[in-house]
């Protein structure tokens, strides 16, 4: 157990859980801020960056048909990362 864990052990506080983001809620993001990194997204909305990155490649690869794909990378606005992988809405059928 680490400090924090056994301070709050002892004071019988918790921490509060991350906040969970769906894929639908990713799809959306995606979908009004088109070719954006999970960095810039985050940046954007205030989100947790790790919990957009884990929705991302799980709205790419939804059985029912996937909401959002990878584009190109480029260089992140937000975090000045090279090679960052842009998200972009699957076009809709017509």
């Amino acid at each position: 157990m680490d400090a924090s864990t056994q301070a709050d052990c002892n004071t019988g506080e918790s921490k509060p859980p991350r906040e969970t983001i769906s894929t639908t809620t990713v799809a959306d993001l995606v979908r009004k801020h088109p070719g954006q990194t999970s960095a810039e997204l985050a940046a954007m909305t205030g989100l947790d960056r790790m919990m957009i990155a884990r929705r991302l490649p799980e709205a790419a690869a939804l059985k029912k048909g996937p909401t959002v794909f990878k584009g190109a990378t480029r260089k992140c606005n937000h975090s000045g990362r090279p090679n960052s992988i842009t998200w972009w809405p699957m076009p809709t059928p017509q």
